[in-house]
This record gives structure tokens, sequence and C-alpha cells, in this order.
């Protein structure tokens, strides 16, 4: 930062709406003078939620498309649950959601 001084980077995304409201509360707890502000737009994927059944029980699905594909993800509370009740990594699980929900779209 300026004269090699040590700083931190603080980023922060929000609504339009709320920028007076972060800037007046970066400004009276933190000791920055000023804030550079950048106007970012954002492309979101039509998407529904669906419970499917899974080898681990039902576990709820968000499925995005774009043009022609559909992507899945599996919702983060359910993979947080199913973990925890069979004792594996929320990696693991995501990964192997992941993979029968895509097996399960291609056979259908």
């Amino acid at each position: 930062m300026k004269k090699n001084r040590p700083a931190i980077k603080l980023s922060i995304l929000c609504s339009r709406n709320k920028i007076k409201e972060v800037e007046d509360f970066i400004f009276k707890h933190l000791s920055t003078i000023g804030i550079r502000k950048h106007v970012v737009e954002r492309t979101i994927l039509t998407r529904e939620v669906k419970t499917l059944d899974t080898r681990f029980g039902p576990c709820r699905v968000k499925i995005a498309t774009h043009n022609d594909s559909q992507y899945f993800y599996p919702e983060y509370d359910d993979v947080k649950q199913i973990s925890l009740e069979y004792d594996l990594s929320f990696h693991e699980i995501y990964h192997q959601l992941k993979h029968e929900f895509i097996n399960l779209h291609s056979n259908l």
C-alpha cells in the first residue's frame, strides 16, 4: 500500500440500495478515509429446486439450465445432514450425490 504500509483489502458485494449503509458502517468502524466502488453485473442461470431420491435418502438439488445444458448442485444443508448421518466427509457426499444426479438425468 502507500509508503509500503501494511494494509488489508476489504471487498464487499451489496445491492445498490445498501451502499450508503455499508459505507457508513465502514467509515464508522474502520480507519479508512476513502472507498473505491465498482458496479458489477451478474448473469444468473434459470434454476429450480427438486427433491430427488438417492441412495442416502431424499436430497434437494438445484438444477440450473444454460442453453441446452443442465447443471446439478446438491443443497448444502442436505449434504451436511447426510455427511453427519453417514460419518463421511462433506466433499465425498457432495460428489457422490452430484454423480448420482448426473447418472439419473442421463437415464431419463
